[in-house]
């Protein structure tokens, strides 16, 4: 083994290479033992894609905002600040890209956003204490966004959600109310005026449970060639609904949602089947598809392409799982945690009816020595 004065005069390429596998504790220690090392540290390469979570802390002094700036950090994660950090905090790394606000918002922390001209993805967990028309008003500010997630909003019929319509490059939106309910029209409005909008999520409260579909039909009375939209035809990929409930979705609709690859459904209360099994079969792409909070679920089609499938807290038949393995031949994850309503005898099968599973997950379940062949081909949680 080499001393230690000459492992230090090791390259600074090979350092780097070293301290790549470090975690952030780790490197905080490394960097404290000299001048050197707080200088390799802090070198940019070290600190791509990572994330800087800010809690409750007392008050960061000039070094604290230099050593980020050297280090290149572009995304935050502020749990809580007070007023006076959150100024620094924005002051000190305008070139933010991305941005997640734990705490609860109020209209002089959005103020202090503005100097983030850059934001490409801003995430607001708590949006209770402030009227949802002035989140909008702010959120549109940074034309640049490409995720957008609101949540705790509040949903009133008033709200103008047709202002997103303004942030033409938005991939993701994400808005989940507290109270109200849904605006259809602004959510149609919004959708039709995205054309690089891949990803939906939304929390689904509604006056009449027919009335979802409006958020995926083409609107009447609209000329695309006037510029009243910028496309006709969605091209969302993902979709996630929160509190489904016994709300369905007509034939246009399906139509239009018919790029999708991942389709996530909670809390879905209708004991009828049917709604769910038309719409897998309009829906010929996907590959990804999750249940959470069903009453029951009692499937007879599965997609052909489907790889992952989860069913958390669900009740769900044998008959299903049978046709999930006769079906799904690439089913390559499957989680079934704290779901019940099925034998777990079925299961053997599993080896055999999809030779490509790698992942299954069985929390809250009882497995007997019968498991052991599929135990042997699976990595198991």
């Amino acid at each position: 083994m080499l001393p230690v004065v000459q492992r230090l005069h090791l390259p600074q390429e090979v350092w780097m290479e070293i301290f790549m596998y470090f975690s952030p504790v780790e490197k905080a220690s490394v960097r404290a033992t000299c001048r050197y090392f707080k200088t390799l540290i802090d070198h940019p390469n070290l600190w791509k894609k990572s994330t800087i979570v800010l809690g409750n802390i007392a008050p960061l002094n000039e070094d604290f905002w230099e050593m980020l700036r050297n280090r290149k950090i572009y995304s935050i994660d502020v749990k809580k600040m007070k007023i006076k950090q959150w100024k620094k905090l924005t002051t000190s790394l305008p070139g933010i890209l991305n941005l997640t606000v734990d705490s609860c918002l109020t209209q002089e922390i959005l103020t202090f956003l503005h100097p983030l001209t850059n934001l490409q993805k801003l995430h607001l967990k708590d949006c209770s204490g402030l009227l949802d028309s002035h989140i909008f008003k702010e959120a549109v500010r940074y034309n640049q966004l490409t995720h957008l997630s609101l949540c705790n909003i509040k949903y009133f019929d008033g709200v103008p959600l047709t202002t997103v319509a303004c942030l033409k490059n938005l991939f993701f939106l994400s808005l989940h109310a507290k109270y109200g309910f849904l605006n259809t029209v602004g959510i149609q409005c919004a959708l039709f005026h995205l054309p690089k909008l891949r990803e939906l999520s939304f929390t689904v409260r509604l006056k009449n449970t027919w009335s979802l579909s409006e958020c995926f039909t083409l609107p009447e009375a609209v000329d695309i060639r006037e510029g009243d939209l910028s496309h006709t035809q969605l091209q969302l990929q993902k979709l996630e609904l929160i509190y489904f409930d016994h709300s369905d979705l007509t034939e246009n609709a399906l139509d239009q949602l018919f790029s999708l690859q991942t389709i996530s459904l909670h809390n879905y209360k209708n004991k009828g089947m049917a709604f769910l099994n038309i719409m897998l079969k309009k829906l010929p792409n996907l590959t990804e598809v999750n249940f959470a909070d069903f009453s029951s679920l009692d499937l007879c089609y599965i997609p052909p392409r489907l790889e992952k499938f989860c069913a958390i807290r669900t009740r769900i038949n044998n008959e299903t799982l049978h046709q999930l393995f006769l079906c799904a031949r690439n089913l390559k994850y499957l989680d079934l945690s704290f779901s019940h309503g099925f034998d777990v005898f079925c299961l053997t099968k599993l080896p055999v009816r999809c030779p490509l599973l790698t992942k299954l997950y069985l929390r809250e379940r009882d497995l007997s020595v019968r498991l052991y062949p599929a135990r042997a081909q699976l990595h198991l949680w």
